[in-house]
């Protein structure tokens, strides 16, 4: 089998966490399993250890963006898995839904159809976007890339042959908000057994808490309820074991923001104190010292903190939500507090840290019988591997035709995608396909028939007309729709005009570019494959290619018919004028216009000669986003902080419109390039 995931061991998170253990786990059970991860270093590389393969595959540098970081993944790792399966060294795989990791393999899988497709399951760990909340990341900030890697998880979600989460909050989630069509399966994650646990601790009482600093571990209640616990019980300390993020109110270390918060609450070392970020070993350590360990996330779909404290048989306190309410149970292997709640916390150490050590460690037995029992990683496996076998029978029997989706599955796809053309902002309310056009309804299922004629072939270019301003984000659902199903071969030749429309359009059509598996310039031919076009011979399908390679705003070979028009020449155009600024010596440059031009454009550009150090448009409601890796900023800001030499008008259609603003604008040494005049 394969597992997929960015993330890997104790620095990839807690997905990483898992991949390493399970992994691990199954390989010992006798599964030969292929990891599939990204090498933080760049160097691609795959270590053997017995039946375990890993295969680290080179990331693109975080100035590329996150965004492009998770879709070149996702693209490299559905390429490595495809081929495995193609060798027969894979017959299943399990994907991880935050990042969309394993999209890319499910839409390859529907391109190809038939047993060239490897089926997928996907293990819902916990979504970007409830990960962003809980980690207060203001909305500003990711901005549209947060909005877009949701949906992408969303409809890997949708698309997956198998579900399964490590607990019923989390499946009910699935089952809620998401509506997932097929029943998730609740198999905790895989926890081996540490050994005897260390003997009680004498001296001073400590709480251990171990995590990272960030907002939805519910660090600052802790340390804004540990003022009333220290006073309650004289001697009392807390440890505080994790890595420090920028994540404080207002930006800023968290680490100082909560020591600050301390200091003014009068508790000094050794009351309370930060370790760092911990080796396994040293954490253990400091495990072994504390009387009670403390779990205050917000939320946590499997909360490896709570059941490693169980395990080594401490008494845990922690919220009373998510994975931590079903670890404890009813096991009194701990004390349960209301979640956030500052009061009902300190409530809870107190009386933790009151009760008699012959209580306590009573209690702490208790926890470790009950996290072993519902983690042990024989009954774990065993129930992975018949999901996995079930899932290779049903793949054995497909019909060798690509499958289209089942109705009630195809109906959350369309409600996901109508939810993305308003904008994706908040809740995803579930809509009635009566909501998007009639003139599309083609592109959701139902074959038009135009009247005196037969019902458009597969591959036609019987394409509806470009939709009109109003109708520009109903228009890109159906592109959406197209390419998560594969029940469609048409290029969207319309999807550039409904992007110059409407920003919204244009954030959908960044949707798709992450969504489909070949919408990456280091993969152009699997791109117009993507289309039903052979880019093996473009002469049957010039039209067709000429359509997708605009789309994807690549730029086109040499002597490829049909891509003569101003805008098919966006990157052409920029990279000429970047690269006779570099010649000059301008070594600063911002693109002015955070529209379609530039997103062609900039998506063609490699590895451009100058720095481009921001995007600048004058909408204000795009100004704090990103593009490609850089700051949106208006124009008035980036010179008022002196920011560029020289800015490109990047438009074709405003190009005197954004000239005539530069000439009003003072913005002495700021060279204005236009491409187009």
């Amino acid at each position: 089998m394969a597992m997929i995931g960015r993330g890997f061991g104790a620095t990839g998170g807690g997905v990483g966490v898992y991949l390493d253990g399970a992994s691990r786990t199954l390989a010992d059970a006798g599964v030969a399993v292929h990891v599939v991860t990204a090498a933080a270093d760049g160097s691609a590389r795959t270590q053997r250890d017995g039946l375990r393969t890993v295969h680290r595959l080179p990331l693109l540098p975080a100035s590329c963006g996150w965004e492009r970081q998770v879709a070149a993944f996702a693209m490299d790792a559905a390429e490595r898995v495809a081929a495995l399966h193609a060798a027969g060294a894979v017959d299943v795989a399990e994907v991880a839904e935050f990042e969309a990791a394993g999209l890319a393999l499910q839409l390859l899988g529907r391109a190809a159809g038939g047993a060239r497709r490897c089926p997928v399951q996907v293990h819902a760990h916990c979504p970007t976007a409830e990960l962003m909340r809980m980690s207060s990341v203001p909305a500003s900030l990711p901005g549209a890339s947060v909005r877009r890697i949701d949906l992408a998880e969303r409809a890997s979600l949708l698309l997956a042959d198998g579900v399964v989460t490590p607990s019923a909050s989390q499946a009910g989630w699935l089952r809620g908000p998401l509506g997932l069509p097929i029943e998730p399966a609740v198999i905790p994650l895989p926890l081996a057994d540490p050994g005897p646990p260390p003997p009680w601790p004498e001296g001073p009482p400590e709480v251990l808490y171990a995590g990272r600093l960030e907002p939805g571990k519910g660090v600052e209640a802790l340390v804004r309820a540990w003022p009333a616990v220290a006073e309650a019980v004289p001697g009392a300390r807390l440890r505080m074991a994790g890595a420090d993020t920028s994540t404080a109110p207002g930006g800023g270390s968290m680490r100082a923001h909560l020591a600050a918060l301390l200091e003014e609450a009068g508790v000094a070392p050794p009351a309370a104190a930060f370790l760092g970020a911990l080796p396994p070993a040293g954490l253990a350590e400091a495990r072994a010292r504390a009387r009670v360990c403390v779990v205050p996330s917000l939320w946590e779909s499997f909360s490896w903190s709570c059941a490693e404290a169980m395990a080594a048989a401490r008494p845990v306190v922690a919220s009373d939500t998510g994975a931590m309410r079903e670890l404890l149970g009813g096991c009194e292997g701990g004390w349960l507090f209301a979640s956030g709640r500052v009061e009902a916390l300190a409530d809870a150490l107190r009386r933790a840290l009151q009760e008699t050590p012959e209580a306590a460690a009573a209690r702490g037995r208790r926890g470790r019988e009950r996290v072993l029992r519902r983690c042990d990683p024989a009954a774990n496996n065993a129930q992975r591997i018949q999901r996995f076998a079930d899932l290779v029978a049903r793949a054995e029997v497909r019909d060798p035709r690509p499958r289209r989706l089942p109705p009630d599955r195809r109906e959350r796809l369309r409600e996901v995608g109508v939810a993305l053309a308003r904008g994706g902002d908040g809740p995803h309310p579930a809509v009635s396909a009566d909501a998007v056009p009639p003139a599309w309804h083609g592109w959701l299922g139902v074959r038009r028939e135009r009247a005196g004629a037969s019902a458009a072939a597969p591959g036609s270019m019987d394409l509806p007309e470009p939709p009109t301003r109003g109708t520009a984000e109903a228009a890109l659902v159906p592109l959406l729709l197209a390419c998560l199903t594969g029940d469609a071969a048409e290029p969207p030749a319309f999807a550039w005009a409904a992007a110059e429309e409407d920003p919204a359009a244009a954030d959908a059509v960044d949707l798709v570019r992450v969504l489909a598996p070949g919408l990456r310039c280091l993969h152009p031919d699997a791109a117009w494959r993507r289309f039903g076009v052979d880019a093996a011979d473009p002469g049957a399908g010039a039209e067709p290619l000429a359509a997708a390679r605009r789309w994807l705003g690549l730029q086109p070979p040499v002597g490829d018919p049909g891509t003569t028009d101003a805008r098919g020449d966006a990157a052409a155009r920029l990279g000429r004028a970047l690269q006779d600024l570099a010649d000059r010596g301008v070594r600063r440059v911002a693109l002015h216009g955070a529209g379609a031009h530039t997103r062609r454009g900039a998506a063609a550009l490699a590895e451009p000669p100058v720095r481009i150090v921001a995007v600048l448009d004058d909408d204000p409601r795009r100004a704090g986003g990103s593009l490609f890796g850089h700051p949106v900023l208006g124009p008035d800001e980036a010179v008022a902080r002196g920011l560029m030499e020289a800015v490109v008008l990047s438009s074709d259609a405003a190009e005197e419109q954004l000239a005539a603003g530069w000439a009003q604008r003072a913005a002495p040494g700021v060279e204005v390039v236009r491409l187009y005049a």
